[in-house]
């Protein structure tokens, strides 16, 4: 295990990464290996290298072998706008509130809102009784009371089986 790590140091000194920009866009990685490193190849081993994540747009790769300094150049990236600048044909809007206005056709067309059933209205004239959901109330109401009785029942039930067994545990030691 030791020997793989150290073939694995030495043949990392042995080799030199780069990239530089190429004339019609791009990039192109430049992989140098050292000399004594040949030998090492010419035994079966690999050389991997691994591109840098700022390293984008890869378009060649050129594989030498020396101890030159490499380049490491990036294309320049584009200009983007900082700031977003509306056409000179739109105006900004004056401050205001905004408000939701609706038609006055279809405000009369449209079901009246939950709210407006308990509300009186302001015409004078009265509501219906069966308007409002006095049943569905009541039925509601109704289950709760009985689910709220039907928890009161299984407590009760749970304590006195408590208090039973507590009561045989207690007889049967002593």
């Amino acid at each position: 295990m030791c020997g793989n790590i150290l073939c694995v140091a030495v043949a990392m000194l042995g080799i030199d990464a780069g990239w530089q920009p190429l004339p019609e866009g791009g990039v192109r990685y430049l992989i140098q290996i050292e000399p004594h490193v040949i030998d090492t190849l010419r035994e079966g081993d690999a050389i991997e290298s691994y591109l840098p994540p700022q390293v984008k747009g890869v378009q060649a790769y050129r594989i030498t072998v020396g101890t030159a300094e490499l380049p490491r150049q990036l294309p320049p990236e584009p200009v983007l706008p900082s700031t977003f600048q509306p056409e000179a044909s739109v105006r900004p809007i004056a401050e205001q509130q905004a408000a939701l206005v609706e038609p006055a056709e279809t405000h009369a067309e449209s079901e009246p809102s939950p709210k407006a059933a308990w509300d009186p209205p302001s015409d004078g004239s009265q509501h219906n009784e069966s308007d409002r959901p006095w049943m569905t109330l009541t039925l509601t109401l109704l289950l709760l009371f009985a689910s709220l009785g039907g928890n009161a029942y299984l407590l009760w039930i749970a304590i006195d089986f408590r208090r039973r067994y507590q009561t045989a545990m207690q007889q049967t030691a002593g």
